[in-house]
């Protein structure tokens, strides 16, 4: 830590990367002041004397719904300011209460005004009028999907088209119509934190990288329209996240008022996870210190990256403060007397230590945590192998091998406090459904066996989310209660899932309305709730018309049928269609029009389920109707596109199970009047609807098995973990092989190992396929897999065989 003196009177900022941290830290904070004060009774009105005379003129203070000068319980009071005296947020609300609080300043920053023009006019009476053409605290925070509808507008003002996009992503050739507005988005963003950095005194800021990434035609879109973004954005008196931290970099840079106005009201600054910040956090931690910050960080647990995180932060910010003078030395091109400006800031020279009026340098004192308290001996030797590791391929310099060799010994150093334990399994498995019955199998028998009690926490954690539809049906199977833990939910009641579950329901059972109401929507087609209620409406008629006449043999038509009936035929005419009841007496001219090229889809789709088995039916109707472009449309970033994507896919793999049954909607159980397509989709209800209760999965009743990707299992701990998956291709991905040895992506994936390794606290388990399934244009296909090399180095080789190695194939 920078420290320098330390007063009961003087504020703090504290930093984190979540809400959900954030608000953990506050609600700590809160408990500790409360207990602290009740300890320390006696000396309340002092602490509240002290605390008062402190507030300034012009603080920036994080108030909450309690007045700060109301008398009322000394003890209550007196914690609520010392509450108030600690801001705790994450980056991005922090920097919008600073933009917020110095809102009139924004409208004269150079990224506005050369966006929106000049804040000031000479005629006063244009005042008005142009203040609504700039930047205010007043702002609005745009989501992604807000700004996405602003990309798109600015696009077609520069007669730029974006089309499908879905060729790119899946590697196809990279022109105008390939690339995604969201790409173009990302591309901006980069741009602009491009842009900030040049316009600081930074120099030799590496920018080859953003370049190589981004693709020269994206880079050319993304200049050519970058200013026109920025100034609807800014004239709409809106920012983007982004913003909120590149305008506060920008304000505090170039306002020395506001600057000093935030160093009196934060004296002290601790930001927590110091090893996912970006240069731009950087620079807003070293500009909003003086000379007390405490930073909390381990760069092993940086994986990030695609976010501009990067694993050397720890040492970058040693090289920001140590031996400087303040925390913006070298960010500003002007010097001051650091003592004279914290003698003005304290307000009270008697504030200042002898040692602070004497210290010249900031120094920074590292405190390495040694004593792991979570993981065994055997777990935390095993995660330190596949780490270190990461420096025997060979590192580009002697200054990398030299600190890469000091780390070494430093985790060397680590002490477990748990003992011992067992050691960490290597296992190999047949293929993905044995490797999921297997982990479920072990769990079982770990309870069975007093391994594991009913209280034990047990995680299996994978790759990407696609992986957990193996795991859940083994759950189901088995009866291992589950939760999946993340934003994506269950793999069944995914989006994309359902998107395309919701066509083969309506194939089947087409009186399913709640299908219906996801089909016609899916991807749009301009069909909303009123047309669907329309052509319902027709349906209805069409029965009731059958039912007429009760003595007949012929069963009504079903929905589909009614359906494929406005699907017109040769030189059929609008007025012509719907055999068995003129549409235009109950649906309107514009829903029978919206309905027509649905219908035609509807019956390509129906004529080839007659002849597709299961799987091929997915795979065709997902080309058919171009559901790719439409998990396109709802992703917010390529990531979640090609999370999709493989979701989709291991969708396919799941029906492969009735690949041999035949034709899909043909029956071929004539006992029990069953087809393939209605087999599939028992199978799939029968999972989708065990959901466990996140309140059930806690009570400490029964184990329940936590499934989740490395990223969403990182801050979490676990008595049990299970790492499945780990081949290559899948762990590291291919993605990351292809960039190469010492590439930033593959050492991400290695610290993306220790992380899911050091979430183990007793039991640690990590599991491979030998067979692997992946897509061809032929359909699904299996090949042999290869052992992770993150595995290799922890498995002991003897002539090229492994030695200790348990094989499991069922």
């Amino acid at each position: 830590s920078i420290h320098d003196g330390n007063n009961s009177n003087e504020g703090i900022l504290a930093v984190t990367f979540t809400k959900k941290a954030a608000s953990e830290m506050e609600r700590r904070l809160k408990d500790l002041l409360i207990s602290s004060f009740q300890a320390t009774n006696s000396e309340s009105n002092s602490i509240l004397t002290a605390i008062d005379g402190d507030m300034c003129e012009g603080d920036l203070v994080h108030v909450g719904n309690a007045d700060p000068y109301d008398e009322g319980d000394n003890s209550i009071d007196a914690t609520n300011e010392m509450i108030r005296r600690a801001t705790v947020g994450t980056f991005h609300s922090v920097c919008a209460k600073i933009l917020r609080k110095f809102g009139k300043e924004l409208g004269d920053l150079p990224t506005v005004r050369d966006s929106v023009g000049a804040h000031t006019v000479s005629d006063p009476a244009q005042t008005a009028n142009t203040a609504i053409l700039t930047l205010d605290g007043s702002f609005n925070i745009l989501d992604q999907s807000d700004q996405l509808r602003l990309l798109k507008d600015v696009l077609k003002e520069h007669h730029i088209e974006l089309k499908g996009a879905t060729t790119a992503a899946l590697g196809g050739r990279n022109n105008a119509a390939d690339i995604r507005p969201i790409t173009v988005l990302n591309a901006i963003s980069v741009l602009n934190t491009e842009v900030a950095m040049a316009r600081s005194i930074q120099t030799g800021s590496d920018l080859s990288d953003s370049e190589n990434k981004m693709g020269k035609k994206v880079r050319q879109i993304a200049t050519q329209i970058r200013s026109s973004f920025q100034k609807a954005k800014f004239s709409q008196n809106s920012v983007d996240f982004d913003d909120l931290m590149l305008l506060t970099r920008e304000l505090l840079l170039r306002n020395p008022e506001v600057r000093e106005i935030l160093h009196r009201r934060w004296r002290h600054v601790l930001v927590d996870e110091f090893q996912d910040t970006s240069q731009i956090q950087l620079d807003l931690v070293r500009l909003l210190t003086t000379n007390s910050l405490f930073i909390v960080g381990d760069g092993d647990q940086s994986i990030y990256s695609w976010r501009g995180a990067s694993p050397e932060s720890m040492s970058d910010f040693e090289e920001a403060f140590h031996d400087r003078k303040h925390g913006w030395d070298g960010l500003l091109e002007h010097e001051i007397d650091l003592t004279k400006y914290l003698e003005n800031i304290c307000r009270h020279h008697a504030m200042l230590s002898d040692e602070n009026r004497q210290r010249s340098l900031l120094k920074v004192k590292t405190v390495y945590l040694m004593e792991n308290y979570r993981s065994t001996t055997n777990i935390v030797k095993a995660a330190q192998r596949v780490i270190t590791a990461s420096g025997k391929s060979g590192c580009s310099s002697s200054d990398e091998k030299t600190t890469r060799s000091s780390q070494d010994e430093i985790r060397q150093d680590m002490k477990p406090m748990r003992g011992t334990g067992p050691s960490p399994r290597v296992l190999a498995c047949k293929d993905g459904k044995a490797e999921a019955n297997f982990v479920v199998n072990t769990v079982n028998s770990m309870v069975n066996s007093g391994e594991l009690t009913p209280s034990s926490t047990v995680a299996f954690i994978y790759r990407t989310n696609a992986q957990s539809r193996l795991l859940e049906e083994a759950c189901v199977e088995q009866n291992l209660r589950y939760v999946v833990r993340g934003s994506t939910g269950t793999f069944y009641k995914r989006a994309e899932v359902q998107d395309c579950m919701c066509f083969l329901k309506i194939m089947y059972n087409s009186r399913d309305r709640s299908a219906w109401a996801r089909a016609v929507r899916t991807p749009s087609r301009g069909i909303g709730e009123t047309s669907l209620d329309e052509f319902f409406r027709y349906c209805d008629s069409v029965t009731d018309k059958f039912m007429e006449t009760p003595e007949t043999e012929i069963s009504p038509p079903t929905p589909m049928d009614i359906m494929l009936s406005l699907a017109p035929s040769g030189n059929c005419k609008p007025e012509d269609l719907g055999m068995y009841l003129p549409p235009r007496n109950i649906m309107s001219t514009r829903s029978i029009n919206r309905f027509i090229p649905f219908a035609k889809s509807l019956k390509s789709l129906m004529e080839k389920a007659a002849v597709l088995s299961v799987p091929e039916l997915l795979s065709t109707l997902i080309d058919d109707l171009d559901l790719k472009s439409h998990f396109d449309t709802i992703s917010k970033s390529r990531d979640e596109f090609e999370d999709r994507l493989s979701n989709v896919m291991e969708l396919i793999r799941a029906s492969d199970r009735y690949s041999n049954d035949g034709p899909c909607i043909k029956i071929f159980d004539d006992e029990a009047m069953s087809t393939p397509l209605g087999n599939f989709l028992d199978d799939v209800a029968l999972i989708a609807d065990i959901d466990v209760d996140e309140s059930d999965a806690n009570d400490g009743g029964r184990v329940v098995a936590n499934l989740m990707t490395i990223h969403a299992s990182k801050g979490m701990e676990f008595d049990a973990v299970f790492l499945v998956g780990n081949e290559e291709g899948t762990f590291p991905t291919q993605k990351a092989i292809g960039e190469g040895e010492n590439s930033i992506e593959l050492s991400e994936e290695r610290r993306l190992c220790y992380v899911a390794m050091t979430r183990a606290k007793t039991h640690l388990i990590m599991t491979w396929r030998r067979e692997v399934s992946y897509f061809t244009g032929a359909g699904l296909r299996t090949k042999e897999a290869d052992r992770s090399r993150f595995l290799d180095i922890l498995v002991s080789k003897q002539e090229g065989k492994p030695k200790r190695e348990v094989v499991h194939n069922r």
